[in-house]
């Protein structure tokens, strides 16, 4: 079985020839990819191989329709790629496969071809009707081709069209749960393997190192990364073969850590933690080997970050002391370490590892007692400090409003039922300000500052005068909490600096992999000469520090965006930033921030069809009716009848909303109105509103 394996590893390394695959069945493979790039964005990189291998296949059998259509579908994907997407053919060795990208988007049809690719787009679309995704690329590609023909102005109608009902049909597919019966268990794509024998491994690390000598034999970072590329291709093609998947893995890991890259060492550790069973000992005697050859900047870094994440999975099985260990080899890596980001992270994470394993004690004694006596006012105090060390907010809340300490049971209790009342909300941030004054544990007393913080930035929109200043003033002097700053922006909002304590968690890993892709996003911008390339750079750039919690610098970022770009693209640039910062005040529950940023979108920055002032309207529609705050929602779902969207669908589906509104509520004149607008004005997609309005009003009518 290895002789088959490692000979097809022989065969794709050399890459002498193409696998025997059908062709229809590789584009299926790639169309399935390509669909789950919908909410995966990183399935785009797959999609393209599958595509670039198909179109090959097509060529040699002379079928030139396909070999058009793997066209199309590579231009989209090639649009849709991210500059850490094009590096994985650049820096894997898949030159075919960026090569083919780079043709398929610079060929420069001649314009009087319009009609002809119009007709082909129109001819699939007909032939495959149910291919929202699938049809929306086609008519992409005939937008984006003939910029300025009537045929591009139709086409990218019907490209918008289909994308919303593609969108649609994702959504409703991932708002459907999928039934699981209570006696069934879900089983892991991969099931957990024992690590192979020693004398495996041996086996295989030879067979693998003799193939890759020559890659083995080039020390300096760039061919480092393209071997590691090159071991976790082929760890995914061998998974079948348990030696050689874990030694791949492995190498993949080791070399990555040499190279110094922070994100691909992560990715090979995660890949392993999650394919094997591999015990903290383990891990830690294989990370140690790495240590000699740790002593520079960058694979120094690599070393630490995995070393921390190491922790991290020793603190969530609660072995406090392997994560001691792991932590404390993280620490002395730090003198090696420059990135400032990390190293400040690390110099953090090391006094909460430390603190967590002081306190594990005294919590393990009160989670004891909790299990006979769930309302001792003593066990509940220390088990609740102890869950808010560990970062789990709502456990610690419940517990600690059972404590004994009668100052953080009453803010506790506060924090089940928050205050929507501003006033309110600076009495609770100032019992949480005073409580984190008295508090000796210093990470405990972060995680305090960090509500006080939460709720003074929340009550600050509904304060004024002297009661502004104050909460101002304590904002500001909050140390190492979340802070409100003043900064100039279009709307003169308040930001919060640092990190909020609603904002979601993510792993270490995606903090690195942030990190890493917004240095490389700011750094390309720069050089980029194409204005709306460079503007998603900068866009995504900005999400990303608002994804990484650093609020301050995404927000001014996209404000700049605004200001630098104007209505550049019909303002569809300026409101994608909008939006960006609208949805972000939004999942910080600064809603009356998020209403003044989005209406700045369908004020000012409608974009093509309106349908950017529709997506920003129908956010706050969505909000409010969560809220039960119907009139609120109408308010905005009249915007999103100004703003009309393509073909009228968006301003349609809000008019028949209120005809079926004031028919439920007895007002046939008002419902008239709003059905006559469908059929004058919104007509919809294929004259379909208009037709349910027509129904609608005949319906009335008796």
């Amino acid at each position: 079985m290895r002789c088959v394996t490692l000979l097809t590893l022989v065969v794709l390394i050399a890459h002498v020839t193409l696998h025997a695959e059908d062709a229809d069945e590789v584009r299926e493979k790639g169309i399935t990819a390509l669909k789950d790039s919908q909410t995966n964005p990183r399935a785009i990189v797959d999609a393209a191989r599958f595509f670039v291998k198909a179109a090959a296949l097509y060529g040699e059998a002379g079928n030139e329709e396909k070999n058009v259509e793997m066209n199309s579908f590579l231009y989209w994907c090639k649009k849709k790629m991210t500059l850490a997407d094009i590096d994985v053919f650049t820096k894997g060795g898949e030159d075919a496969v960026a090569t083919k990208l780079a043709a398929v988007e610079k060929a420069a049809p001649k314009a009087d071809d319009a009609q002809k690719w119009f007709e082909r787009a129109d001819q699939f679309a007909k032939q495959n009707p149910d291919e929202h995704l699938l049809i929306a690329i086609r008519f992409f590609e005939v937008a984006s081709r003939f910029v300025g023909t009537k045929e591009s102005i139709a086409a990218q109608e019907r490209s918008l069209n289909e994308q919303t009902l593609a969108s649609a049909a994702v959504v409703k597919t991932l708002a459907k749960p999928t039934p699981i019966k209570p006696t069934e268990t879900v089983a892991n794509p991969i099931e957990m393997r024992p690590v192979p024998g020693a004398d495996d491994i041996k086996m295989a690390e030879k067979l693998i190192k003799d193939l890759l000598k020559a890659d083995y034999a080039k020390t300096d970072a760039p061919s480092r990364l393209a071997l590691v590329a090159k071991l976790l291709q082929q760890a995914e093609e061998n998974k079948n073969d348990v030696a050689s998947y874990y030694v791949l893995l492995h190498e993949a890991r080791d070399q990555a850590v040499l190279a110094g890259d922070c994100a691909k060492a992560a990715e090979a550790q995660h890949q392993l933690r999650g394919s094997f069973k591999l015990d903290f000992a383990t891990i830690l005697l294989d990370l140690r080997k790495l240590e000699p050859s740790a002593k520079t900047a960058e694979p120094a870094a690599a070393l630490a970050l995995l070393f921390s994440l190491s922790a991290d999975d020793a603190l969530v099985v609660e072995n406090y002391d392997q994560a001691v260990r792991f932590i404390s080899h993280a620490d002395d890596l730090l003198p090696f370490v420059k990135d400032a980001a990390l190293k400040s992270r690390l110099k953090a994470e090391i006094p909460r590892v430390q603190a967590i394993k002081r306190e594990s004690v005294a919590a393990l004694a009160a989670q004891k007692t909790l299990a006979t006596k769930p309302d001792d006012g003593e066990a509940n105090l220390v088990a609740g400090k102890f869950a808010l060390l560990l970062g789990d907010f709502e456990k610690s809340m419940a517990m600690l409003a059972k404590g004994k300490d009668v100052v953080l049971s009453g803010l506790a209790k506060h924090e089940l039922a928050p205050p929507q009342v501003a006033v309110e909300q600076q009495l609770l941030a100032d019992g949480w300000f005073d409580r984190a004054e008295k508090e000796a544990t210093a990470i405990l007393k972060t995680r305090m500052q960090d509500r006080a913080a939460h709720w003074y930035t929340s009550a600050l929109p509904g304060l004024t005068g002297l009661a502004k200043l104050k909460v101002e003033t304590k904002l500001k002097n909050l140390p190492g909490a979340l802070k409100a700053e003043p900064v100039g922006t279009n709307s003169g909002s308040v930001v919060p600096k640092k990190v909020a304590s609603n904002a979601p968690k993510i792993s270490a890993i995606e903090q690195q992999a942030l990190l890493l892709e917004r240095k490389e996003l700011l750094e390309k911008a720069k050089s980029e000469t194409d204005r709306g390339k460079q503007s998603e750079m900068l866009i995504k750039a900005a999400q990303n520090a608002l994804k990484l919690n650093d609020s301050e610098s995404g927000i001014v970022e996209l404000d700049k965006v605004v200001s630098e770009y104007g209505s550049m693209d019909y303002g569809n640039v300026s409101a994608k930033a909008l939006i960006a910062k609208g949805k972000y005040f939004g999942s910080q529950e600064n809603w009356s921030e998020a209403e003044s940023t989005l209406a700045s979108v369908w004020t000012e920055y409608r974009g093509s069809y309106g349908n950017s002032g529709c997506e920003a309207a129908l956010i706050l529609v969505t909000h409010y009716e969560k809220l039960g705050d119907v009139q609120k929602a109408m308010s905005f779902r009249e915007k999103i009848i100004e703003c009309g969207g393509s073909y009228g669908d968006s301003a349609a589906a809000s008019c028949m909303w209120f005809a079926e509104y004031y028919i439920k509520h007895g007002d046939k004149v008002k419902a008239l109105v709003f059905l006559n607008k469908i059929v004058e004005k919104y007509n919809g997609s294929y004259g379909n509103a208009k037709k349910a309005a027509e129904a609608k009003i005949k319906s009335l009518d008796k």
